[in-house]
């Protein structure tokens, strides 16, 4: 086996065997198990709860690449959408934009280093019955590093920050916190089957702000990950 293809697995088995920390101001909520993320994804509903999406409706990878003479880059974008509904009943729409720019690089000896230098996630959630008011997530990042950003209402300057967050010697993010003033009243664990944690004490206006935004980003694909050169 080749070092490299070991190492991978090993970050593999990492990433497998890891588990988010939990806040301590989230002890007194239980975990929400996540079921739909794994297994064929045709026609993928995600639930956790007492909520669970319609059918995702999932655009395929657009890429659009730039070559030069030992490097090329790859633009990635993706787009995907739901309904959200809690009990049965719809209580969001969500429609997300995710894009990457990855770039390869040849170098001699047969070397060829890649990594993503930018990747972003942008979702408009809104309320079941209207075209205004709801909530825009707005995450970036760049050189590898974990999406973070924040929840924003789109009426009365409510808040939540977005932080990503690393586990288990995992390469990629193994989790996301939402926080208010510091005080965190979400977490999102997107390794494995995946986990959702929401304050007991959150309005219903924010409860379902913040799932809409856990599921979207359950639902994130990473993109540009595997980008290689063309021979």
């Amino acid at each position: 086996m080749k070092p490299f293809a070991l190492l991978f697995l090993l970050a593999l088995s990492g990433c497998a065997l890891a588990s988010i920390p939990v806040p301590a101001e989230l002890s007194s909520a239980p975990k929400l198990s996540v079921g739909g993320r794994q297994g064929f994804q045709l026609g993928q509903r995600i639930r956790f709860g007492a909520y669970a999406t319609d059918r995702v409706r999932r655009g395929s990878t657009d890429v659009d690449e730039t070559h030069g003479i030992v490097s090329s880059t790859g633009e990635h974008r993706q787009g995907y959408s739901f309904r959200l509904m809690a009990d049965s009943a719809e209580v969001a729409r969500v429609g997300c934009y995710t894009e990457a720019v990855a770039r390869a690089t040849s170098l001699p000896a047969g070397i060829e280093m890649s990594g993503v230098s930018r990747a972003a996630l942008e979702c408009d959630i809104l309320p079941p019955d209207a075209d205004t008011g709801g909530w825009t997530l707005t995450l970036a990042a760049r050189n590898g590093r974990t999406l973070g950003g924040a929840l924003e209402a789109k009426d009365d300057g409510g808040r939540f920050d977005v932080e990503g967050t690393t586990a288990g010697g995992c390469c990629e993010a193994t989790g996301y916190y939402l926080r208010r003033q510091g005080r965190a009243v979400a977490a999102v664990e997107v390794i494995n089957a995946g986990g959702v944690w929401l304050d007991p004490a959150l309005t219903p206006n924010e409860r379902h702000a913040l799932a809409a935004a856990a599921t979207a980003l359950l639902l994130r694909q990473e993109l540009g990950e595997s980008y290689t050169r063309e021979p």
